[in-house]
């Protein structure tokens, strides 16, 4: 019986596989900047759009603290909502940038090989000149801002109502000072644990 041989490898084109990555890289770059959109403007209809249910709800027969405990249940879940879509935020924003310098590492490859060709005429970015991850001058850290000042207010406002519920007076100044502050503080968690998840993003794709 006579020894099965293998049939004959066809030639692989490298840059058939190379050009195939590039295209699904490319692919994901776009879909994380649709999905930066998506997100943030989910979150700023729902916003919006608790804010109109509440000014034209119909509160004839409820109490007064049932109202207040009511208004505060939906103004705090929009501040849960607006920490969850910053992070969401950042996620988008760390996948942006691993698509961009995987895509350069592309690039890299072929000015290696292909010197002849001076590619580095064509490109405008390199590894080397990619925004920063934590840029706060991107868009995503501008839409990250903005929900920022928006939980900020959401937050104050529950906080505000909360009182109201319990009793205090319309205008009391305690809980109005109590309210900034925790509005502040809750707005610099976000700050911090947006960068922090940047950093801990980066340091994952570097491995």
């Amino acid at each position: 019986m006579s020894d099965l041989k293998m049939p004959p490898q066809p030639g692989l084109d490298p840059n058939y596989i190379l050009t195939a990555e590039f295209s699904y890289i490319a692919q994901t770059a776009f879909q994380a900047n649709e999905d930066r959109a998506r997100v943030s403007n989910y979150y700023f209809v729902a916003a919006a759009a608790a804010v109109g249910a509440i000014l034209n709800a119909k509160l004839e027969g409820i109490t007064p603290v049932g109202v207040y405990w009511g208004f505060a249940a939906v103004f705090g879940v929009l501040s849960g909502i607006g920490f969850l879509t910053l992070l969401q935020l950042a996620r988008l924003r760390s996948a942006w940038t691993e698509s961009a310098r995987a895509m350069n590492k592309i690039k890299e490859y072929y000015q290696k090989h292909y010197p002849q060709a001076n590619l580095q005429e064509a490109f405008a970015w390199t590894t080397a000149t990619l925004p920063k991850w934590d840029s706060r001058s991107s868009i995503a850290f501008l839409l990250a801002a903005s929900i920022l000042f928006i939980d900020t207010v959401t937050t104050a406002t529950t906080v505000v109502y909360i009182g109201l519920a319990r009793g205090s007076a319309i205008g009391d100044p305690a809980w109005i000072i109590s309210a900034i502050v925790i509005g502040l503080l809750y707005a610099v968690l976000q700050y911090i644990w947006y960068f922090r998840m940047l950093a801990s993003q980066r340091l994952s794709a570097q491995k």
